[in-house]
C-alpha cells in the first residue's frame, strides 16, 4: 500500500471506533443531559397574567349622534399605552406591590422602568370589517390584550388587573376630557361670534343713523322726492312768471296813470305827465333790453326818449327800493337758470340784459333821488295796492323756490351719496350676515358637542369593555422547558461524537492489521487475537453495569423532571395516545 495514499474509512472502522469509546461518548452525553435537565429544571419559571379587553363600538346609531372623538381605536390605544407607561404610574405599581425589591434599592429608577415595561406586554387583535364612512372591507382592531410577566403568578395577576384597571379609566377619561373640551371650546366660540355681531348691529345702527335719508332701501323714495321736488319747482316758477307778467302790466297800466290824476281823465300816453312817462318808459325798457340788443331800433329810440324827459325833468326815477327789489328778483331768476343752463343759453342772455338795465336804473336812482307825490288817484292807488300784494306774494313764492332747490339739492346729494353709502352699507350687512351664518353653524356644531358630552358621560359612545379578566395563571409562559430538554439531548449527541472523534485523534495506537499495513507499508505475517482472562472479562462486566446504572439514573432524572415541572406523568401519558391516534 502506498504511503502516500489517503485512507479513507470505512462503515466498519466507525463502528470499531464507537465500540472502543463507548464509555467516553457516554461519559459525555449523560455530563450535557444532565446539565441541560438541571437548566430545565432549576430555570425560574415566569407567568403572565393576561386580560382581553374589547373595543363596543357606539350604541346610538352616528346618523343620530355624531361623537367628536373621530381618532382610530388603534391611535387611541396608542395614546392611551403612552399615558399608562408613564414613569409616575410604573413607580407606583411597583412600591404598592413590591416588585423588583431585590434590585429597586441597588439599580437606577430607570433600569427598573425599563424592566417593568419590558414585562408588560400589549398585543393589537385585530379583524376585516368593513369600513362604515367608505363602504371598503378593511383591517381594524377589534379588541387588544393586556399581560404581565412575574415569577410569582399571584403578583403577574394582580399587577394585570391595575395595568387593565388603568387602560380602562384612561380611555374613559381621555374621551370624556376630549368630548369636554370641544364643548367648551365650541361654548367659547359661540360667545365671541355673539359678541362680534353684537358689535357689528351697533355699528350698523350707528351708520343708518348717521346716513338715514341715504340708505340703499330709500333710493326709490329720494327719486320719488327728487321728482316731486322737480315739479314743485316748476309750479313755483310758473307761478312766479305769472306774477311777472302781471306785474309788468300793472306797471305798465300804473305808469299811465298820474297819482293826482282824476279817474275820468285819458289813459293816453300823451296826456301822461313827464315823471309817469319816464317811469312808463323805463319799465319798457328793461322788458325790451332783455329781449332785443342795444342796436334795436326799439331800445335806441326808448333810450332817447328817457334821456329827453331826463333833461326835461331833471334827475328822477321811479323810486330806488322798489328797483332793488326787481333787481333781486332778477338776479333769484338768473340763479334758478343758470343751475339748469348753460351761461351762453338764451333765457340766460335775456336775464343778465335785464339785470344790467336795472342795474342801470338803480344806479341812476340812488345818484338823483326824487320824492314821488302823494298818490290821490284812486285807480293808481288801486293798482298800487295790487302791486305791492303781488310783492309780498312774490316775495313768499321766491322764499318757496329758494327752499325747493335747497331741498333738490339735499335730494341730489342724497342720490350722488348713494352708491358710495350702499357700497359701505353692504359690506357692513354682509360682515354682519356672515358672521351670523357663521353664529348659527357654530352653536349648531355646540349643541352636537353637548350631547355628544353627554353621551361620553353615560357611557354609551365606543367603550374598552372587559370580557375575560386576569385569571392567576397555571402554567409559565417561560422557560420552555421541554425545547430545553430536547436541545439538551442534541448537546448530548454532539458532545458523544465530539468526545469519540477528540480521543480517536490523540491517540496514536495501532490496532489491527489495517493500520499496521497503512504505516509501515508491508503486511503482516499473521494476527494474534487477543486473549482474555477472567479479570479482564469481570472488568468489562463491572463497566457495562455501571453504563447501564448511568443510563438508568439518566432516564429516572429526566422522568422526575417531566413531572416535576412540565405535566405528571399521566397527563403526558393520555396526550400522548391522543395524539397518537391510539
Amino acid at each position: 500500500m502506498d504511503n502516500n495514499q489517503e485512507y479513507t474509512r470505512t462503515f466498519g472502522d466507525y463502528v470499531a471506533m464507537i465500540r472502543r469509546r463507548w464509555r467516553t461518548a457516554t461519559v459525555c452525553a449523560v455530563v450535557t443531559l444532565v446539565v441541560g435537565a438541571a437548566v430545565a429544571a432549576l430555570w425560574p419559571p415566569v407567568y403572565r397574567a393576561t386580560a382581553t379587553i374589547l373595543i363596543e363600538q357606539q350604541e346610538i346609531p352616528q346618523d343620530l349622534v355624531r361623537s367628536t372623538i373621530t381618532s382610530y381605536a388603534d391611535q387611541r390605544i396608542q395614546l392611551i399605552n403612552q399615558r399608562v407607561m408613564t414613569t409616575s404610574n410604573l413607580l407606583q405599581i411597583i412600591r404598592e406591590h413590591g416588585l423588583y425589591a431585590d434590585d429597586f434599592d441597588r439599580k437606577p429608577r430607570e433600569v427598573i422602568i425599563d424592566r417593568m415595561r419590558r414585562d408588560i406586554h400589549m398585543d393589537m387583535i385585530s379583524a376585516n370589517v368593513v369600513d362604515p364612512r367608505s363602504g371598503q372591507p378593511t383591517s381594524a382592531t377589534i379588541a387588544f390584550t393586556v399581560g404581565y410577566d412575574n415569577r410569582s403568578p399571584q403578583l403577574s395577576t394582580q399587577v394585570a388587573n391595575e395595568l387593565t384597571t388603568l387602560y380602562l379609566q384612561q380611555n374613559s377619561q381621555n374621551r370624556r376630557q376630549q368630548a369636554a373640551e370641544a364643548s367648551a371650546f365650541l361654548a367659547d366660540e359661540t360667545k365671541r361670534l355673539s359678541t362680534e355681531i353684537a358689535g357689528l348691529a351697533a355699528k350698523v345702527a350707528e351708520f343708518k343713523q348717521a346716513n338715514v335719508d341715504r340708505l340703499p332701501e330709500l333710493a326709490a323714495l329720494n327719486q320719488q322726492l327728487l321728482s316731486r321736488a322737480e315739479q314743485d319747482l316748476s309750479d313755483v316758477q310758473r307761478q312766479r312768471n305769472v306774477l311777472d307778467e302781471r306785474r309788468g302790466y300793472l306797471e305798465a297800466q300804473l305808469a299811465q296813470l298820474s297819482p293826482s290824476r282824476d279817474t275820468g281823465a285819458s289813459d293816453s300816453a300823451s296826456n301822461l305827465e313827464p315823471a309817469d312817462r319816464l317811469r312808463a318808459l323805463e319799465s319798457y325798457l328793461a322788458n325790451v333790453a332783455g329781449v332785443y340788443s342795444d342796436s334795436h331800433p326799439d331800445v335806441i329810440r326808448t333810450r332817447n326818449s328817457i334821456a329827453a324827459l331826463r333833461t326835461q325833468l331833471g334827475a328822477t326815477d321811479s323810486g330806488a327800493g322798489d328797483v332793488e327789489h326787481e333787481l333781486a328778483d332778477l338776479q333769484a331768476q338768473r340763479a334758478g337758470l343758470v343751475a339748469r343752463y348753460e351761461p351762453a343759453h338764451p333765457d340766460v342772455v335775456r336775464i343778465d340784459r335785464q339785470i344790467a338795465a336795472t342795474q342801470q336804473r338803480l344806479d341812476a336812482a340812488r345818484a338823483n333821488p326824487t320824492v314821488r307825490p302823494r298818490a290821490t288817484n284812486p285807480a293808481y292807488v288801486q293798482i298800487q295796492s295790487q302791486l305791492a300784494s303781488d310783492g309780498v306774494e312774490r316775495e313768499s313764492v321766491m322764499a318757496k323756490e329758494r327752499e325747493l332747490r335747497a331741498r333738490i339739492d339735499d335730494i341730489e346729494k342724497r342720490v350722488l351719496q348713494g352708491p358710495a353709502v350702499e357700497r359701505d352699507y353692504s359690506a357692513l350687512m354682509r360682515d354682519l350676515e356672515n358672521a351670523r351664518a357663521k353664529y348659527q353653524e357654530v352653536s349648531a356644531k355646540q349643541r352636537e358637542a353637548v350631547v355628544s358630552q353627554n353621551l361620553e358621560m353615560d357611557s354609551k359612545a365606543e367603550r374598552f369593555n372587559l370580557i375575560e379578566p386576569p385569571l392567576l395563571p397555571e402554567r409559565p409562559v417561560s422557560p420552555n422547558r421541554w425545547l430545553i430538554l430536547v436541545l439538551s439531548l442534541v448537546l448530548a449527541i454532539v458532545a458523544a461524537v465530539s468526545g469519540v472523534a477528540l480521543r480517536e485523534a490523540v491517540d496514536g495506537s495501532i490496532r489491527g492489521a489495517v493500520d499496521f499495513e497503512r504505516l509501515l507499508g508491508i503486511s503482516p505475517l499473521g494476527v494474534i487475537p487477543a486473549i482474555l482472562t477472567a479479570d479482564d472479562r469481570r472488568r468489562d462486566g463491572r463497566r457495562r453495569a455501571q453504563a447501564i446504572a448511568a443510563v438508568a439514573v439518566t432516564a429516572l432524572v429526566v422522568v422526575a423532571l417531566a413531572h416535576t415541572f412540565i405535566a405528571p406523568l399521566d397527563a403526558i401519558w393520555f396526550g400522548a395516545l391522543r395524539r397518537f391516534g391510539a
